[in-house]
């Protein structure tokens, strides 16, 4: 066997491996950095801006602090009824969606069964008929 099929066999293994990988990789497309609703999210684009838009004109900016395993929030105003996002962005399948309805201005989340690392808030409110949205990103260290 002379050097040119050397050449050749080593050529043809290297673009086998290649190809192998190319498969390997678009056959488990599981990228969870993408949002599988994207396009119905775009087109409420408008009533997410006006969410947002009202907690900066109505001052209701809360205030959320991470202590002893316990994620607290504190709303401007009593009388808060919405639902509470975890979204974590390395796996999708850790996504949380809380609802809740209570008359005072805290709420408290326990946070030992989340598992560390990068979290993302997102928060949809009512509060005397007024709809706000707030999104934050948390990071969990236990």
């Amino acid at each position: 066997m002379n050097w040119g099929v050397k050449i050749v066999i080593t050529l043809a293994l290297f673009i086998a491996v290649i190809v192998s990988f190319g498969v390997y990789m678009v056959s488990n497309d599981t990228d969870t950095l993408e949002i599988g609703d994207y396009y119905e999210q775009g087109l409420q684009y408008d009533k997410v801006y006006r969410r947002r838009q009202n907690v900066r004109q109505h001052e209701a900016l809360p205030r959320i602090t991470i202590a002893a395993d316990t994620l607290t929030i504190q709303f401007v105003q009593p009388g808060n009824k919405g639902q509470l996002l975890l979204r974590r962005p390395s796996d999708q399948a850790q996504d949380v969606v809380i609802p809740f309805d209570f008359a005072d201005r805290l709420f408290r989340l326990p946070m030992q069964a989340f598992s560390r690392g990068a979290w993302e808030l997102q928060l949809e409110w009512e509060a005397a008929g007024i709809p706000y949205q707030f999104e934050k990103q948390l990071f969990l260290s236990k």
